[in-house]
């Protein structure tokens, strides 16, 4: 009987794996099985010591709750077959398990994972994370890399789950992806939206960690990824959105818009197709706060600044020999500076914190150094991110001695820590950071001139007094106008132009226009050329009638049995833009817990996403069964009682119809097995 129940309890353990497609530790599962037929033996003898007993009680309520678990997770995706083992799901344009190729690198680099390995690296991340189908699903997002403006895998990856599903979706000329699902019960209810983003910004703390998807890992209750961006903004929402689409226990019609670049610009957004959704309602999975209604976002818009700087007319310089009569010509020490691990932030929803920014930072470093040293700049990169506060900058520097080389370093090593140290005083909840600071002599190039020194001078005074930072706050402390520094960029080559790149939020068109004229001043002052770069996208707010902000409150509060929190943020979303083109649209925003989003600290609190799961489920459902309600009684209303008779048994046949086709298509589906692609 005790060797039964082991072996029972082995074959239940091994096929709960399965249906997570993860490998399963035969001998640790062995191990385990003879601990338990050992504790059984040792009751069936009579041995019963307290510890003994206490470890049973807990065997029998794990493997309870991990057997209700399996049974939630297979009837929310029933007709889809995560069963098969991973290693059998083909890519839909491919039938090889060939390494990945794209032309489009990232950054430079090569794709150097295969399909098998990002397969493996999935398995071993759903050990870690508990049986949810969105966490299942953002596994699988999380091995398509999905920059902005790069965005074509994620967009097969979420058409070929259309296909595989049978949902209507289209795709418009810009990327942005529409799905309709029609409703099975309740399919006179009121159509509501899910919106999310395909994109992600993609920052990495050194070239190597760059590499076909994300790396991620659990710590400590916190999803992050190893040396790069974790990409939870906003593939959380793309993983939810698709998890309710999947979710059979919503019977009611939905919509799914998945947009792109909405990292680096919104164009998705901005070219929507006018009439294109059939929706009223439209929730954004967009927030980065629990618990809270998103009901306003600021507006925003990107000038960039450019400036051909004069440089030497050779690589060499003048210097004087022993006799005074006689001088040669000797070429410069070029030194490459970098300084990186800064700790950075969303360039809106952080600007508020004062926190350094690595490309204000080299130019205080550089600053002290022109002091006592004739340093002259030869190129420089900053920023990652066009709405990101800068926590990375790269620089050569040319310098006519050794002894230029080690008062350049002493110089840049003491004040960056001073700034290190001002930082740590000023930010609200530092997040722990190491600042680093890299030296490489770099070789004598003969074709690379540097700056002249007083082209140097002049760009460092531009670094030094270019807007950066929270311009105006409301009464009760919150940001109404920003303006970012995001990037930095100069070539070595003699006719590069320097390249400065500002985003500005605001949250009214008078502030746009102060922040527009503050912006324009700078660069007429330094010089520059100003070239406006993206168009301004007003701030929304949503209407203090707002009827799905009703509902999650409602909500809300019956699930977690408080009010949710209801505020505007100072970062931008589409909904802005979204309201522009459909009017009488009723947005609102919600998400998960998310820190440190669009640097490599970006982290998603794992125990925060099923209950926004759950909370925004439930309010769909809560709005489904209503607005069908009120449909029908609509449809009764002024009818005669042999009308209304009739249309009562029209309405239950129909209801009977729909249960009926639906249990057929559940058996259907169950022989023709679905499965998500792998990209």
């Amino acid at each position: 009987m005790a060797e039964g129940r082991a072996l029972a309890w082995v074959v239940s353990w091994l096929l709960l794996c399965r249906y997570h497609c993860v490998e399963v530790d035969e001998k640790s599962v062995a191990e385990s099985a003879h601990k338990d037929l050992t504790i059984r033996r040792c009751l069936r003898l009579g041995l019963q010591p307290k510890a003994i007993h206490e470890k049973v009680l807990q065997n029998q309520r794990r493997r309870t709750q991990m057997r209700r678990a399996s049974r939630r997770f297979l009837s929310s995706l029933k007709h889809l077959s995560f069963v098969q083992d991973c290693s059998e799901v083909q890519h839909p344009e491919s039938t090889e398990a060939a390494p990945i190729t794209q032309t489009e690198d990232l950054a430079g680099m090569p794709r150097v994972l295969s399909r098998q390995n990002l397969q493996e690296r999935s398995k071993h991340l759903l050990l870690h994370l508990p049986p949810h189908p969105v966490f299942t699903l953002f596994a699988r997002i999380l091995e398509v890399n999905r920059p902005s403006m790069k965005e074509r895998d994620i967009i097969n990856f979420v058409r070929s789950v259309a296909e595989r599903s049978g949902w209507w979706y289209r795709i418009d000329p810009q990327g942005n992806i529409l799905i309709r699902k029609p409703g099975t019960e309740l399919n006179h209810a009121q159509c509501i939206c899910l919106q999310a983003h395909l994109d992600m910004v993609i920052a990495a703390d050194s070239k190597e960690d760059i590499v076909d998807g994300v790396n991620a890992y659990v710590d400590r209750g916190w999803l992050r990824a190893k040396g790069t961006t974790l990409g939870a903004d906003n593939g959380i929402g793309l993983a939810t959105a698709l998890s309710l689409l999947l979710d059979q226990s919503i019977q009611g019609p939905l919509e799914a818009l998945f947009t792109v670049n909405e990292e680096a610009g919104m164009s998705g957004a901005r070219n929507l197709q006018p009439n294109w959704m059939k929706s009223k309602i439209l929730i954004n999975l967009d927030s980065e706060e629990p618990n809270r209604i998103t009901a306003g976002c600021a507006g925003s818009f990107a000038k960039r600044l450019t400036w051909i700087p004069e440089r030497e007319e050779t690589t060499t310089h003048i210097i004087s020999t022993a006799t005074a009569a006689t001088s040669e010509a000797k070429l410069f020490n070029h030194l490459g500076i970098r300084i990186s691990n800064l700790t950075g932030g969303h360039s809106g929803l952080m600007i508020h914190r004062n926190i350094s920014s690595a490309i204000k930072g080299f130019g205080q470093c550089l600053s002290a150094v022109l002091r006592d040293v004739p340093a002259r700049i030869v190129s420089l990169r900053g920023g990652d991110a066009q709405n990101s506060i800068p926590t990375s900058v790269s620089a050569v520097i040319a310098l006519e001695s050794e002894q230029d080389i080690e008062s350049l370093q002493d110089v840049f090593h003491s004040t960056l820590e001073l700034l290190r140290i001002k930082e740590t005083g000023q930010v609200d909840e530092p997040m722990e950071r190491t600042w680093t600071l890299d030296f490489d002599r770099k070789p004598q190039a003969l074709d690379q001139r540097p700056l002249t020194l007083t082209a140097t001078r002049k760009l460092v005074r531009a670094l030094l007094q270019a807007p950066h930072g929270c311009y105006e706050l409301s009464p009760e402390g919150h940001v109404e106008s920003s303006v970012s520094l995001s990037t930095a960029m100069l070539g070595a080559d003699k006719n590069s132009e320097l390249e400065l790149f500002f985003k500005a939020r605001i949250h009214g068109d008078e502030q746009a226009l102060e922040l527009d004229e503050l912006i324009s001043n700078f660069g007429h002052s330094q010089g520059m050329n100003v070239t406006l770069m993206e168009k301004f996208n007003r701030p929304w707010t949503a209407p203090s009638d707002s009827v799905a902000a009703q509902y999650l409150r409602s909500t809300h509060n019956q699930l977690f049995g408080r009010e949710p929190d209801f505020q505007r943020v100072h970062g931008g979303l589409e909904l802005g833009l979204i309201a522009q083109k459909y009017p009488s649209l009723d947005c609102v925003s919600i998400g998960p817990e998310i820190e440190g989003a669009h640097t490599t600290l970006e982290r998603l609190r794992v125990e925060s996403v099923p209950p926004f799961y759950e909370w925004l489920k439930t309010t769909i459902r809560s709005m489904h069964e209503d607005t069908q309600r009120d449909k029908i009684m609509a449809d009764w209303r002024g009818k005669t009682l042999s009308q209304t008779l009739d249309k009562i048994v029209e309405h239950t046949r129909e209801k009977i119809l729909s249960r009926s086709r639906t249990r057929s298509e559940s058996r259907a589906s169950a022989d023709r097995t679905v499965s998500i692609p792998v990209c």
